[in-house]
C-alpha cells in the first residue's frame, strides 16, 4: 500500500503557526487499509490467513503502533497524539522484530522486541551532547487481541522496557513532563535540581472499542506502569504511572466521511512515588492528574479534502499543582491523494 497525505494545520492560540507536511508511506510487509468513519474491520490492522508472520524492523524510529493492533478504529481523527492509541504503544522504538499470529478471526497474538541507542551521560546523569552512545533503550511487547465480532474488540498488552537517562518514556508525545523527562526538568519553585536518571519499567495496558450502531461508537483504554529509577544515590526509588481515556464518536449517516468526537481522559502521570532523598525530593509530593478534554468535528468537503476544527484543554500538563492549563483551538485541513 502506498498513501500520500498533505496536511495543513493552523493553531488558534496566542501565537499562530502553520504546518504543511507531505508524507508518502510504503508498507511492503502487509496491506493495511486506512480506516474511514465507521468501523469496517475488527481492528485497524488485520492480517489475512492463520499462518504466523515474522516482521523484521530495520527502520530506526519504528514504534509498536506500526505493527500491533491498537484497537482504535478512529485513530488519527482527533488532533492530539494522546488519542491515536493507548500510550503503552509509545513505550519503545527503534529496530527489531515482531511475531504476529492470527489463530482465528477472533484471536490474535503479537509479540516483539525493539531497541534504540540512548543519549550518553556523565556521572550525574546529565546529558553530554556529542559524547557518543551509552547503554541503549530496549522494549519487549506481548499482546493478545480478541475481536468477538466486527463491531467490537479488546486487547491486553504487556511491555517490559529499559529507558536510559534522557530518554522520554512515552516518546515525549504524551504524558506529563515529569513522566517523559524522567525528572529531567528544572522548574523554579517546584523542582530544585536538574537530573536525568534511567528506569526499568513494567507496563500493562487494556484497549477496546464497541460500535453500538452506525451512528455511535465507543473507544476506551487504560495504562498502568510500575517504574524503578536506577542509579540514584545508591538507592532505587520507584513510582506508579497511570493513564486512561474514553472516546465517543458520532459518524454522520447522511454525510459519508463526516465525524464528530468527544474524548476525555488523563494523560500518563507519575503517582505514589518515593522521594529520592530528603534533600533531593525532586518528585513533587503534591500531584494532580493532568485531565485531557477534546472536541472535534471532521467535515468531508470533497473526496480528497477534509476540514476538522477542534478545541483541546489540558490541566496541569507539567503535573505539579500550580502549573498553567493549556487551551488550544485548531483547524486542520487534510488533502489526500
Amino acid at each position: 500500500m502506498v498513501s500520500s497525505i498533505c496536511q495543513l494545520m493552523v493553531s488558534l492560540t496566542n501565537s499562530v503557526f502553520l504546518t504543511i507536511s507531505i508524507v508518502s508511506i510504503a508498507l511492503p510487509c502487509r496491506s493495511v487499509e486506512p480506516v474511514q468513519s465507521g468501523i469496517e474491520s475488527p481492528a485497524p490492522t488485520t492480517l489475512s490467513g492463520h499462518e504466523p508472520r515474522l516482521i523484521e524492523i530495520n527502520t530506526p524510529g519504528s514504534v509498536w503502533k506500526d505493527f500491533v493492533p491498537t484497537l482504535n478504529p478512529y485513530a488519527g481523527e482527533s488532533l492530539s497524539l494522546f488519542w491515536e492509541q493507548n500510550s503503552i504503544y509509545a513505550v519503545g522504538s527503534g529496530t527489531g522484530g515482531v511475531l504476529d499470529y492470527q489463530f482465528n478471526p477472533m484471536l490474535r497474538f503479537s509479540g516483539g522486541y525493539l531497541e534504540s541507542p540512548a543519549p550518553s551521560s556523565d556521572g550525574d546523569f546529565n546529558l553530554v551532547p556529542g559524547a557518543g552512545f551509552n547503554i541503549g533503550n530496549s522494549s519487549a511487547l506481548v499482546q493478545i487481541t480478541m475481536t468477538p465480532n466486527e463491531n467490537s474488540g479488546v486487547g491486553i498488552t504487556y511491555v517490559k522496557a529499559y529507558r536510559a537517562a534522557g530518554s522520554p518514556l512515552f516518546g515525549g508525545n504524551t504524558g506529563t513532563v515529569v513522566v517523559n523527562n524522567v525528572l529531567n526538568v528544572n522548574i523554579p519553585g517546584i523542582f530544585t535540581r536538574y537530573v536525568t536518571i534511567p528506569q526499568m519499567i513494567d507496563v500493562i495496558g487494556v484497549s477496546g472499542y464497541y460500535q453500538f450502531n452506525p451512528q455511535f461508537s465507543l473507544n476506551i483504554f487504560g495504562t498502568y506502569a510500575s517504574s524503578e529509577y536506577l542509579g540514584v544515590l545508591g538507592s532505587r526509588p520507584n513510582g506508579e504511572i497511570w493513564g486512561y481515556g474514553l472516546g465517543l464518536y458520532f459518524p454522520d449517516p447522511n454525510n459519508k466521511g463526516n465525524l464528530g468526537g468527544l474524548v476525555g481522559g488523563v494523560q500518563p502521570y507519575l503517582a505514589n512515588s518515593s522521594h529520592i532523598s530528603s534533600s533531593n525530593a525532586i518528585i513533587p509530593p503534591i500531584i494532580q492528574p493532568p485531565v485531557h478534554l477534546e472536541a472535534f468535528y471532521k467535515y468531508q468537503l470533497t473526496d480528497n479534502i477534509t476540514i476538522t476544527p477542534s478545541i483541546l484543554w489540558i490541566s496541569n500538563p507539567m503535573q505539579p499543582v500550580g502549573t498553567s492549563d493549556n487551551v488550544v483551538g485548531t483547524i486542520r485541513t487534510r488533502f489526500t491523494f
